[in-house]
């Protein structure tokens, strides 16, 4: 998923500000209780002995992943743990970071488009029931995420915006408002609040960028010119 890293890198070293989707330095290892689920609760409070098994198994077999290792975990949080497990480049470190610390390394001011506290309030108040029913979904027919997942990573490889909303954030169903579309107004304010001042290099998600509703669309209406950048395909 590194293929544009050198493009980006030269973005960062001609600007003076540096933002990522949530200031990166606030996670640190003794807050990562914050993903886990409330009063050291865990999957077994929430599924029937055959529903936590069967996820068990399928995780397993299909993501190399030991969920007994991971049950305090937010449901939402585990789906991020198996996008990592799928896409994780050799390096094991995250795309965010990677350029968090270049930009950091060169002395760049270091922002959030959102805070720590405004992305763990979606995830406490996301309704637990709703966040199992996703993990039942994958492990009913984890072929067919696996393949979800894989036309969304081709998509990206192709800089294909629209394909990659629909293979993904079409996806979320009712979840797309409060993952996505609520969020994108946040982003783009935030944006718009720096590049007023001061030039910036802003990395976000792809799924946030397209659309009626998309962060691109949005600062087009509030008069920012956009102008995407083509490189040749990855690989």
């Amino acid at each position: 998923m590194f293929f544009r890293i050198p493009e980006i890198k030269a973005c960062i070293d001609l600007t003076e500000v540096f933002m990522a989707e949530f200031p990166l330095d606030d996670i640190a290892s003794d807050e990562m209780n914050a993903y886990n689920l409330p009063s050291g609760q865990n999957w077994k409070d929430y599924l029937t002995l055959k529903h936590y098994q069967k996820l068990e198994k399928c995780f397993l077999k299909y993501f190399a992943i030991d969920i007994n290792h991971f049950n305090q975990l937010l449901p939402l949080v585990m789906e991020q743990v198996i996008l990592d497990t799928m896409i994780r480049e050799h390096s094991g470190q995250s795309m965010d970071f990677a350029l968090w610390y270049y930009a950091k390394a060169r002395g760049k001011k270091l922002l959030g488009a959102e805070s720590k506290e405004s992305q763990l309030n979606i995830l406490e108040n996301f309704p637990k029931s709703a966040q199992f029913k996703n993990l039942k979904k994958i492990a009913r027919n984890p072929a067919a995420y696996k393949v979800k997942i894989t036309k969304a990573k081709n998509a990206y490889f192709d800089q294909d915006l629209r394909k990659l909303t629909r293979q993904s954030v079409s996806s979320l169903g009712k979840m797309k408002k409060i993952l996505v579309y609520d969020r994108n107004s946040k982003i783009a304010d935030a944006i718009m609040a720096v590049m007023s001042h001061q030039s910036l290099t802003c990395a976000i998600g792809a799924g946030h960028l397209y659309g009626q509703k998309g962060v691109l669309r949005i600062l087009k209406k509030k008069g920012i010119h956009i102008k995407p950048v083509l490189s040749p395909p990855a690989g």
